[in-house]
């Protein structure tokens, strides 16, 4: 139980990282 929920958290963490830079540097990642 333990490891799965350590997984969860851990891929919910990171998707919310990469949504997050992916919104704040949007432009910068379009230009390249």
């Amino acid at each position: 139980m333990k490891k799965n929920v350590c997984l969860y958290l851990i891929g919910f963490i990171l998707l919310l990282v990469i949504f997050r830079m992916e919104t704040y540097n949007l432009g910068e990642w379009i230009a390249g």
